[in-house]
């Protein structure tokens, strides 16, 4: 779940970092057993989800995902109903049934999310 496709390095290429509102951290673990954690949220006018993130700091409200694309966040963790639509999809196109929503007081209490034990080896 973590390759890049030619497509998705060109537009990071265009778009190396972004703001994304009405945000939420989740985790999802594909059918092979595999998770990973991805920004789900609102960007201008769409819902928007992320590559696998790496890390994400809630102090400064930024992370980073593994293909090295910046996301500013903005506010507080909310639900936003085009971003879970976006999310659903997502979880559908990749057969993914296993899946939680992270961004809860228990993990906003920290300050940096290390999130490379999520990640494939």
């Amino acid at each position: 779940m973590t390759e890049i496709t030619e497509k998705e390095s060109r537009i990071l290429a265009l778009q190396p970092s972004l703001r994304l509102s009405a945000w939420r951290l989740v985790e999802v673990i594909n059918p092979q057993g595999v998770g990973s954690s991805h920004l789900v949220g609102w960007k201008n006018t769409s819902g928007r989800m992320s590559t696998a993130v790496a890390e994400l700091d809630l102090t400064t409200l930024v992370a980073w995902t593994v293909s090295e694309r910046q996301y500013q966040l903005e506010g507080e963790h909310e639900f936003s109903a085009d971003a879970d639509y976006v999310y659903g999809r997502w979880l559908q196109a990749n057969h993914c049934k296993n899946h939680k929503v992270l961004t809860g007081a228990a993990t906003c209490a920290r300050r940096v999310i290390d999130l490379s034990s999520y990640l494939e080896p």
